[in-house]
């Protein structure tokens, strides 16, 4: 694997974490991270980021009522 600087290892964390493809990608990604010298601790940083707004931050519920109409309107 080619040496990538610090703005493409955090390109590639970001790459990860928002991710939703396929296990094999996800950890080809991880791979890559782990093996830059940077890379672990910049990720447990990142992790610990959006751990940390996942419990701060709340989405209102939506009403199941809403939702039927929502899903009527795209119907139409």
């Amino acid at each position: 694997m080619e040496d990538f600087n610090f703005t493409e290892l955090k390109r590639r964390i970001s790459l990860y974490f928002e991710n939703d493809s396929q296990t094999n990608e996800k950890e080809n990604i991880f791979n890559e991270i782990q093996s830059h010298p940077n890379g672990p601790e910049v990720f447990n940083r990142e992790r610990t980021i959006r751990e940390k707004i996942k419990e701060r931050v709340h989405r209102p519920s939506v009403s199941a009522g809403m939702i039927d109409q929502i899903k009527k309107i795209a119907h139409k």
